[in-house]
């Protein structure tokens, strides 16, 4: 594994051949970290099959809700691979978009993550337990709001408190896997919005399909699209976790690390950036404004309007308007420090590839997204 020469010193030829441990493993991260570990022993671990499976050693179909389940095919993997694990990638996770308490997410954000760390415990030894949490459980910040660096950017010290549902689920997660940080090694990896080149960050791609399809609605932003959340590519997600299995046995157990791109890319950019690539420059990049409790009003007339006629829901929710609202932006500097990561892309600069892919097959782009052409 080359990492290059300005990271820190790590083995650049690994000939031993890791036992990795991933649930999740049908998902869109799960998928491209299988294909990217594929020279080790995968074991993929998720509740429905994926594209995924033929790249693993041998997959399994289990919820880790299934207490029961889960150790007996944990079980079934120490008599195959026997009793060490190098590394557990802990990706499986409940969310919607919603907004609502769903008991899916004390079900399976904590109870499952519970279960499997329990589970664990048979092993003989686990090298590292590494849980993806999200960016999400963090308290979003005003730009005059205290708990940021001059630069208006949060870190791992920041204060955490999130308006969604699924970030309430995934911090109190992230305490159930602290919780075992004694017994086992336990990272925490809090990533931004993951995109790839057909996109497939849920709430971006509903903004370009918006912009696209040419939806008033997509023309009105709150605060006038200041707010912002951070953004990293799928390449970058995959280079950290390779960065956290070298450096295992050198990582405080309990660490906790924040991938993102440092660049703060608003709502309002975003907008332009994508109507003027779809359009051209004769097209209005402006977003409007309008007060976030009218703008509440028109997303909500537009959710039932929307249902009423197709018997589909409007992707866009009136809660949206208080959290886009808000900054959320990040200074990386401890990953940078102490995994000797750097993030290769930017949103800013990848948005023309991502809307290439979408003008050269925009039925496969919209398939892909699981978004209604």
């Amino acid at each position: 594994m080359d990492f290059g020469r300005d990271y820190p010193a790590v083995s650049a030829d690994r000939k031993a051949i890791l036992n990795i441990l991933i649930t999740g493993s049908s998902g869109f991260i799960g998928t491209a970290l299988v294909k990217r570990l594929s020279s080790d022993r995968v074991i993929g671990l998720d509740r429905v099959p994926g594209p995924a499976d033929s790249a693993c050693t041998h997959s399994y179909r289990i919820d880790i809700a299934d207490r029961e389940g889960l150790f007996d095919v944990l079980k079934d993997v120490r008599s195959r691979f026997g009793p060490r694990l190098d590394c557990v990638f802990h990706l499986a996770a409940y969310y919607d978009f919603s907004n609502k308490r769903d008991p899916l997410y004390v079900k399976v954000n904590e109870e499952g993550t519970r279960n499997l760390l329990e589970a664990l415990a048979e092993f003989e030894e686990v090298g590292a337990f590494i849980f993806t949490s999200s960016t999400a459980v963090m308290k979003g910040l005003n730009v005059k709001d205290s708990g940021a660096d001059s630069h208006g950017r949060l870190d791992e010290s920041s204060p955490l408190g999130s308006l969604l549902e699924y970030g309430k689920s995934k911090r109190r997660a992230e305490e159930v896997a602290i919780g075992f940080k004694d017994c086992l090694r336990v990272f925490i990896v809090r990533l931004a919005g993951v995109y790839a080149l057909e996109c497939r960050l849920i709430p971006v791609a509903h903004q370009i399909a918006s912009i696209y399809k040419k939806d008033i609605g997509s023309r009105f932003l709150p605060g006038g699209g200041c707010g912002c959340i951070s953004y990293i590519h799928i390449e970058d997600v995959l280079d950290g976790l390779e960065r956290m299995v070298a450096l295992r046995d050198r990582i405080s157990s309990g660490s906790v690390y924040i991938l993102s791109e440092e660049d703060c890319l608003s709502y309002a950019e975003l907008y332009g950036i994508v109507s003027q690539g779809l359009y051209g420059k004769s097209s209005d990049s402006r977003p409007a404004t309008l007060p976030s409790q009218l703008l509440k009003g028109g997303v909500y007339a537009t959710n039932c309007l929307r249902y009423f006629r197709t018997g589909r829901d409007y992707f866009f929710k009136p809660w949206m308007v208080d959290h886009s609202l808000l900054r959320y932006c990040f200074n990386t500097g401890k990953a940078r420090r102490e995994l000797g990561w750097n993030p290769s892309h930017s949103l800013r600069d990848y948005v023309q590839e991502i809307l290439g892919e979408l003008k050269v097959d925009p039925e496969r782009w919209f398939r892909v997204n699981n978004i209604c052409l």
